[in-house]
C-alpha cells in the first residue's frame, strides 16, 4: 500500500519501528507493504491513535493531504523514537543491528524494483 509506505518513510522509522510502535506483529506490516492489501480497521485504528497527526482520510482513500494541517512531524518522530527505545526490552547487540540493518536494505530494494 503506497500511502503506508509513504507514512513509515516520512516518519523515517523501519517496517519493524513501526510495528514496535503500532504494538503490532512486524510480519503484519510487512504483510501490508508486500501484498499491497487494504488495512484492516484494527490496523488503521491503532494508527490514528499513535499518530494523531496523520490524516485517516487520506490513509484510507488516498486523497487529499497526508498529514493534517499543523501537524508538527519533527516533534512527534522524536518522541516517537524515545518510545521505541523507552520499550526495548533487553539489550540490543551488534547482530541485532546487523539484522535490522540487512532487512531495511531488503525493503528499499524491494521498493525500487516494484518501482
Amino acid at each position: 500500500m503506497g500511502g503506508l509506505i509513504f507514512l513509515i518513510k516520512s516518519l523515517n522509522l523501519s517496517a519493524k519501528a513501526f510495528s514496535a510502535v503500532l504494538g503490532v506483529l512486524d510480519s503484519n506490516t510487512r504483510n501490508y507493504l508486500s501484498m499491497g492489501t487494504k488495512l484492516n480497521s484494527d490496523y488503521l485504528e491503532s494508527i490514528s491513535s499513535h499518530f494523531s497527526h496523520v490524516n485517516s482520510s487520506w490513509l484510507i482513500t488516498g486523497t487529499g493531504e497526508p498529514f493534517l494541517p499543523g501537524a508538527e512531524l519533527t516533534q512527534n518522530i522524536s518522541t516517537i523514537k524515545g518510545n521505541i527505545i523507552g520499550t526495548a526490552i533487553g539489550n540490543i547487540t551488534l547482530d541485532d543491528c546487523k539484522r535490522e540493518l540487512a532487512t531495511s536494505q531488503k525493503e528499499l530494494q524491494n521498493l525500487l524494483i516494484s518501482k
